[in-house]
């Protein structure tokens, strides 16, 4: 009869067990992106948030939440490509990074998303020291400055143009105009000749406000490495100067065909174009809410979340130089 072996000595996972007690402090590495975010967060002065607030030490009131606290959520948010009050929820309960950052205290997603978009001109104050501070740490100069855009889908809902009684306005507009403008020609036949006129009138003025903006620009100091459009003519070289161009536009035409001009241009499309990529990256795409003065609010948290990435870059480039 064969020998009966008792069972085999196994690990096992045990889930009942209890973890060791960790200080929050200890959930993160002393190197972490979210200890830079808050690093940066810390020395900001909010006195304009906390001001009006009527909570205060030995009178009653619930404690109001410390806008270090929902600056930093934010911003590191933005870093992580969270853009929803909702979506956060999530990680502020489960990431170590925002338990980390929260440090024990209860954010519910509607606060945290009308601190978001509420207090615009707080937003543009804080973006400006943040810029400040960057500059006068040497980490940024404005000798040079690039200009780019980006196109955001915005969130307006498309439902309410296809509504029935929208689309009647709009036919009836249509056929208004339409009316007007067979009357016109019947009555005098040059009509559109002289529309078509005025058009290329306002073209025309158009283009000489730009131009005129771009010669404010440069009396002003400023050299401009604008591109220059390109000819209808494919053949033509579109930098040499032409008949009827004044000095400061034939000087921008030289100058930008310059070997020094192109490699500004690819400067440029290192900072402000990474920028507006980085930005893609990080979830602007869609802008989710509604009104101009919430999707400023919303692009000044990018624009300081950037800021934040930059400041940590350079000043990890500038320990490692020993500096």
């Amino acid at each position: 009869m064969p020998e009966l072996l008792p069972p085999p000595r196994l690990r096992s996972p045990n889930r009942d067990r209890v973890l060791d007690a960790t200080p929050i402090d200890g959930l993160l590495d002393s190197d972490h992106q979210a200890r830079v975010v808050w690093d940066f967060c810390r020395g900001r002065d909010v006195t304009p948030r906390t001001d009006p607030l009527r909570a205060r030490h030995g009178r009653p009131g619930r404690a109001a939440l410390d806008p270090r606290l929902a600056i930093a959520l934010w911003r590191y948010a933005t870093l992580e490509g969270v853009g929803s009050a909702r979506q956060r929820a999530t990680p502020c309960t489960r990431h170590n990074a925002f338990r980390w950052r929260r440090g024990g205290v209860t954010v519910n997603h509607h606060t945290r998303a009308d601190f978001r978009v509420e207090s615009r001109q707080f937003l543009d104050r804080l973006l400006t020291h943040s810029v400040a501070l960057l500059r006068d740490q040497g980490r940024i100069d404005r000798n040079r400055v690039a200009r780019d855009g980006t196109r955001v889908r915005a969130g307006a809902g498309a439902a309410s143009v296809r509504r029935q009684p929208t689309r009647d306005e709009c036919l009836i507009d249509a056929d208004d105009q339409i009316a007007r403008w067979t009357e016109e020609t019947d009555d005098d036949p040059s009509a559109s000749s002289r529309r078509q006129a005025a058009a290329r009138e306002r073209a025309a003025r158009e283009r000489a406000e730009r131009v005129r903006a771009r010669e404010a620009v440069t009396g002003c100091g400023v050299t401009v490495y604008a591109p220059v459009p390109r000819p209808k003519d494919a053949s033509r070289d579109r930098h040499p100067r032409l008949p009827g161009d004044r000095p400061v536009i034939a000087a921008w035409r030289e100058r930008t065909g310059t070997a020094g001009a192109t490699a500004i241009d690819t400067d440029r499309a290192a900072t402000a174009e990474g920028g507006n990529a980085q930005a893609g990256n990080r979830g602007l795409r869609q802008v989710v809410v509604r009104g101009l003065s919430k999707v400023k609010a919303v692009a000044m948290w990018f624009a300081m979340a950037h800021d934040v990435a930059c400041g940590a870059r350079l000043r990890a480039e500038r320990l490692a130089m020993g500096t």
